[in-house]
């Protein structure tokens, strides 16, 4: 999205691959393989570009999701509207041809960025296309990050809200973004009051039916939406959770993958639960030699400029992307990703049980990368979240919710997840997660802490959809979660949590 008159569609990097709409000042600039929605009313011109579906209303036609937005954007409810929507989006208004208001989805699974050069906005979802056409350099303090020894640890991510360009900053969940007058604001429009914990059995029950019914009712919508959804199971606990949640089996297709060793159990475990559930489960061998992709450089070279370019692609994620866009069975793949927000990452990842009550720059960046012998850089990166702190935290709402909590869905799903299912994953096929709901991952915090680290909360929506799921002794470990792992990352969070330069 840009107010940029001197793009060419012709030349590089679009090539005839995208197509232009104009609304009021602003071009859309979208590629052939997404998909643009408009409504206009109000005075205003509403968006949506990716997909939504509402759960709440059962309604997954983009079109009248528009008309119901503004509809209740009439009547004042245009929040609480918005709040109900799954899907993997960007959405927002145009207002007097020149104001430009803008959102991402519940976890901003669709990554996306924004800023100005030269006195030209350009908001998109990936930053090396506003780098190539505004022949932008990388900011040096990327750059000396990305240098680092260990950056590669704990995902391809930067910390805040930065981009690999100083002008450009990424959008954060939870929070509306505006433009006008040649200028940026935002306010936070979600976990604005506080969450309740659930104190008693019966409000806790209430909210996994709740849960279960929100997960069920968009279930129900993908399959209308997509002509061949194909559910990716493993023997996860999210993934299980998502699968007990769907009433006819016969609406999706189910599938596992194995490109290295350690995915065998998973795909193993996914293949006993499927045949237990008497539903047809395949799993998809990806061969290894690399001789069997003959593009692999180039595709390599394509991800990690849809990623940002700042990291290395995990071949094996490669080679994944390059076999299922060859071999694709179905249109959209149903991921399980988002759920972790509720499952106490934090607690689970340092082997705690309470976690600091309190949250500094410090201790994000001893979340975010391991600084052992670098602690100058330790400290540029103190800086940057410190600086993300106060743009978008207020003691407030860490009193509304605590802070590792609000953290991880904000920050770390989104600066992580969110790049990877737009720069790598839709690649092969679109993605949807119907985990990826403001109200349902509410609902799933304000179960108690100690329920959420033993994940009671998601067996419970188990039990409540499917028991022959929920009484299978069939789970399977994360590789990355070891216990040994976890105490050694509790060492150095307890040590460098606490070190002052």
């Amino acid at each position: 999205i840009t107010d940029d008159k001197n793009i060419d569609t012709l030349k590089y990097p679009f090539y005839r691959n995208w197509y232009n709409v104009n609304i009021g000042n602003y071009d859309f600039y979208i590629n052939n393989d997404q998909k643009l929605y408009l409504y206009k009313s109000n005075n205003k011109i509403y968006f949506i570009i990716g997909h939504a579906y509402d759960p709440f209303t059962n309604e997954y036609k983009e079109s009248n999701i528009l008309k119901y937005i503004s509809k209740a954007d009439k009547n004042g409810l245009y929040y609480n509207t918005i709040n109900e929507l799954t899907g993997v989006f960007v959405a927002g208004y145009i207002k007097n041809e020149n104001e430009i208001y803008f959102y991402g989805d519940a976890a901003c699974m669709m990554s996306t960025f924004y800023g100005t050069h030269d006195n030209k906005l350009y908001i998109s979802s990936h930053t090396q296309l506003i780098g190539d056409l505004c022949n932008l350099e990388f900011d040096e303090f990327v750059k000396e990050l990305l240098q680092y020894k260990y950056y590669d640890l704990f995902g391809r991510c930067l910390p805040g809200d930065l981009s690999p360009y100083n002008e450009f900053k990424r959008i954060i969940p939870n929070f509306e973004y505006s433009y006008k007058n040649g200028r940026f604001s935002w306010k936070r429009f979600y976990m604005t009051d506080k969450v309740n914990i659930a104190s008693s059995n019966k409000d806790y029950e209430n909210i996994i039916n709740e849960c279960y019914k929100i997960m069920c009712d968009s279930l129900k919508l993908i399959p209308k939406k997509w002509k061949h959804p194909a559910i990716s199971l493993t023997g996860g606990c999210d993934s299980k959770t998502t699968l007990s949640c769907v009433e006819n089996f016969n609406e999706y297709d189910y599938f596992s993958y194995i490109s290295v060793k350690k995915e065998r159990p998973d795909a193993e475990a996914a293949h006993k639960i499927a045949k237990m559930l008497g539903i047809n489960h395949n799993i998809y061998e990806i061969p290894s030699d690399l001789k069997n992709y003959p593009k692999f450089d180039l595709v390599e070279k394509i991800l990690r400029a849809n990623c940002g370019n700042i990291g290395k692609v995990n071949v094996n994620d490669i080679k994944k992307r390059m076999y299922f866009a060859d071999n694709e069975d179905f249109d959209v793949e149903v991921k399980s990703w988002v759920s972790e927000v509720a499952r106490a990452y934090y607690h689970k990842r340092f082997a705690k049980k309470k976690m600091p009550q309190n949250v500094t720059p410090r201790i994000l960046t001893s979340i975010y990368k391991v600084f052992i012998n670098n602690r100058t850089l330790a400290k540029k990166v103190d800086k940057i979240f410190e600086e993300y702190l106060s743009k978008y935290y207020t003691n407030q709402d860490f009193e509304n919710i605590e802070w590792y909590d609000l953290i991880f869905w904000e920050y770390r799903v989104a600066a992580w997840n969110g790049l990877v299912i737009t720069g790598e994953h839709q690649y092969s096929f679109d993605i949807t997660i119907p985990y990826n709901n403001r109200i349902l991952l509410r609902y799933l915090l304000s179960t108690p802490l100690q329920y959420r680290i033993a994940d009671k909360p998601h067996k419970d929506i188990q039990k409540k959809g499917n028991r022959k799921i929920a009484n299978t002794n069939i789970s399977v470990q994360n590789v990355k979660h070891t216990p040994k792992r976890a105490m050694a990352e509790k060492v150095y969070f307890n040590i460098s949590s606490k070190v002052v330069i």
